[in-house]
């Protein structure tokens, strides 16, 4: 089968579950020479795609500065788009599988009848309408799922909600292919790592909910003064969130570090339990990068996280912080609980591989060919 895949998520993202998953992909399929993979990618600065094609330019990876990424997606978007228009046109491929939400490739393929493979992360855009950003990523969405042959989803939660939203969609066209976890099984201590801490990782606005977790640990400082509060991932503390940490009186526990992956396993394996209290996500692949560092996992119980979790999490309405509280407390001091959770982590997480997500990914190729 020959499969064409655009390089969207690979000059936009540097790090990030999207382009980890496409890499995973373009490294898995280009083993088997039955397929043929045509990816045209001449620029990208994304970490994993780099790892596995170092030959790929990343000239300006190490400059920073002003309008960067917009100067890259305004050239380099408008090469790579013109390029994958012209492949999809020469009908150079059974089927187009785009790595990122956009549109620019529609029309063409809808002119030489392409089947379009649409894969839908989470439907956080369209349940967010005030956002001018995710009302148009919502509307990119919505064009994608017409016209796509077969729709990829990475959770059951996603499908409910897909079909929810686009009730025209016919259910039969939407698969569930879960993720799996990449992190090195060795780790590198990062620098200013305190000895005790509670691990936040990623986002932290709106739906991540970290404000309810903020709130919880200083109720728990109270009785733990030795604990800290470390998070990693790429945005910086704003200016509300170290307000409300001074009110709290625990800015001096508060800590935040961009991490490589091998310094983000090291931080997961030392950390006394990882807490995951967003109320809403697609999938949530911290809590298996959790699982198999056998670091306890606290989590909000809603949306995918008990699919992915299982029985290996313990569950709480992380919006209440009396109950995110009791539910950090207990699993900090119950040492039972906490091997149970930590042996329930280590069989729960080898249930997610990225052969199986590969091996069915090929399968709806093949679905959406017929």
């Amino acid at each position: 089968m020959r499969i064409l895949f655009d390089d969207e998520v690979f000059f936009r993202q540097r790090f990030g579950g999207v382009s980890r998953i496409f890499a995973k992909l373009i490294e898995g399929i280009e083993q088997m020479p039955q397929h043929q993979l045509s990816f045209n990618c001449k620029y990208s600065e994304n970490e994993y795609l780099l790892e596995l094609k170092p030959q790929i330019n990343s000239f300006f990876k190490p400059y920073q500065f002003p309008f960067k990424g917009k100067l890259i997606r305004g050239t380099y978007g408008r090469y790579t788009h013109w390029k994958t228009i012209k492949s999809i046109k020469q009908n150079n491929a059974n089927v187009f599988h785009p790595t990122f939400y956009a549109n620019y490739y529609l029309k063409a393929l809808t002119q030489v009848n392409m089947p379009l493979v649409f894969t839908v992360h989470d439907l956080i855009h369209e349940q967010t309408p005030n956002n001018a950003h995710y009302a148009e990523m919502a509307k990119i969405k919505a064009d994608n799922i017409k016209i796509a042959k077969q729709i990829i989803v990475v959770s059951a939660h996603t499908k409910k909600d897909l079909l929810r939203i686009y009730p025209y969609v016919n259910p039969e066209q939407v698969n569930i292919i879960p993720l799996a976890q990449s992190l090195p099984e060795h780790g590198i201590k990062p620098q200013k790592l305190p000895d005790n801490y509670l691990l936040f990782t990623g986002e932290r606005g709106g739906y991540k909910n970290f404000i309810s977790l903020l709130n919880a640990f200083a109720e728990l400082s109270k009785t733990n003064p030795d604990l800290h509060l470390y998070c990693a991932g790429s945005a910086s503390f704003n200016n509300d969130e170290l307000a409300l940490a001074q009110k709290l009186n625990v800015n001096n526990k508060l800590h935040h570090a961009k991490l490589s992956d091998s310094e983000l396993r090291y931080v997961y394996q030392h950390a006394k339990l990882f807490v995951f209290p967003s109320t809403y996500e697609g999938f949530g692949m911290p809590m298996l990068e959790a699982f198999s560092a056998k670091t306890p996992v606290v989590a909000h119980h809603a949306t995918s996280l008990p699919e992915v979790g299982g029985d290996a999490a313990y569950y709480v309405d992380a919006t209440d912080v009396k109950q995110l509280t009791s539910a950090l407390n207990e699993v900090l001091i119950n040492t039972k609980l906490r091997s149970e959770l930590i042996e329930k982590g280590k069989i729960r997480e080898q249930q997610f591989t990225w052969q199986n997500h590969i091996n069915l990914t090929l399968q709806v190729y093949q679905k959406a060919v017929k």
